[in-house]
C-alpha cells in the first residue's frame, strides 16, 4: 500500500524489478490506482478534474473514466484576469469531481477551477494528506497533503481521502482477497500518522521503521506519553532487521 500518486501499479513494478525485487501488479495498491477503483465502484459515469500527475490519469483511462487537468493546461497558464483579479478559465459543465494529489504544475488558476467545480456540486477526492514525503537529504520536500490543505480551505469542504490511513485502501484490498482477515496482518511502515494509524483503526498489527518519516525521537516521545496516541506494536531501525528476526 503506497499513498504516493505518481507511479501506476506497473510502474511500481518496473520500479522494484530495478531494484531486482518480483512483483506483480495486482499485489500493489497505490493512490493513483486506488482512487480510480473508488470512482468505478461508484460507478461514476461523468468527467473528472484532476489536479495531479499523468499516473492518475492512466489508472483513470484503463476504467474509462474520462478527465482533464493534469499537466500543465494552456487555457489555465494564460488566463485573463477580470477587474477584481479573478482569472477568466473556462469551465467543463461535464465534470462532477475533483481529484487533487500531488501536482508539479499546482497553480492559483487551478485551484481556483477546482474550488469552483465543487461549488457546483462536484465531488472532491484526495489521493493522500502526506505534508511532507521522505528524503535521504535534509531537503524538505512538500507532498501532496499541502494541496489539499489548500482546497479545502478554499472550498470550504473536506476531500474524502482513499490513501492512509483512511479504510479505503483496505476495503478494496479486501475486496480482491476475500479470506483476508486484518487481525492475521501486519502493517509494516515508516509513518505513524498513516501506515501505523492505518493497522490501529483497522485491528492490524504494525511494525514501524525508522528509515523514511518516523525518527528515534518519535519512538522515544511515545514512550514518554507524547504524540497523538498511535502506538506501533513493534519498532526496529530498518526492514532488514525483520528478516533476521524471522530466520532466528
Amino acid at each position: 500500500m503506497s499513498n504516493c500518486s505518481c507511479y501506476t501499479r506497473e510502474e511500481f513494478v518496473s520500479l522494484f524489478a530495478e531494484r531486482g525485487y518480483h512483483a506483480r501488479s495486482e499485489e500493489i495498491y497505490c493512490t493513483a490506482y486506488t482512487v480510480a477503483s473508488y470512482l468505478k465502484e461508484k460507478r461514476f459515469q461523468d468527467k473528472v478534474y484532476v489536479m495531479g500527475t499523468p499516473s492518475i490519469g492512466k489508472e483513470l483511462d484503463k476504467f474509462g473514466i474520462k478527465h482533464i487537468g493534469i499537466g500543465v493546461q494552456d487555457d489555465v497558464v494564460g488566463a485573463t484576469c477580470s477587474q477584481s483579479g479573478v482569472p477568466h478559465v473556462p469551465m467543463d459543465p461535464e465534470v462532477n469531481c475533483v481529484i487533487v494529489g500531488y501536482d508539479n504544475y499546482f497553480n492559483i488558476s487551478k485551484l481556483q477551477l477546482a474550488v469552483n467545480y465543487i461549488a457546483r456540486g462536484a465531488i472532491a477526492i484526495a489521493t493522500n494528506e502526506d505534508v511532507h514525503y521522505p528524503t535521504r537529504n535534509d531537503l524538505i520536500t512538500v507532498d501532496a497533503g499541502v494541496l489539499v490543505a489548500a482546497l479545502k480551505e478554499a472550498a470550504g469542504k473536506t476531500p474524502i481521502n482513499v490513501g492512509k490511513p483512511n479504510k479505503v485502501i483496505l476495503e478494496q484490498i479486501r475486496k480482491d482477497i476475500n479470506q483476508l482477515d486484518p487481525s492475521r496482518c501486519c502493517v509494516v511502515g515508516d509513518s505513524l500518522s498513516t501506515d501505523i494509524a492505518l493497522a490501529t483503526t483497522c485491528g492490524m498489527r504494525s511494525i514501524l521503521v525508522l528509515t523514511g518519516h518516523a525518527t528515534q525521537k518519535d519512538v522515544d516521545g511515545i514512550n514518554c506519553g507524547e504524540g497523538d496516541g498511535v502506538v506501533p506494536d513493534y519498532y526496529t531501525d530498518k526492514l532488514g532487521d525483520i528478516v533476521t528476526f524471522l530466520h532466528q
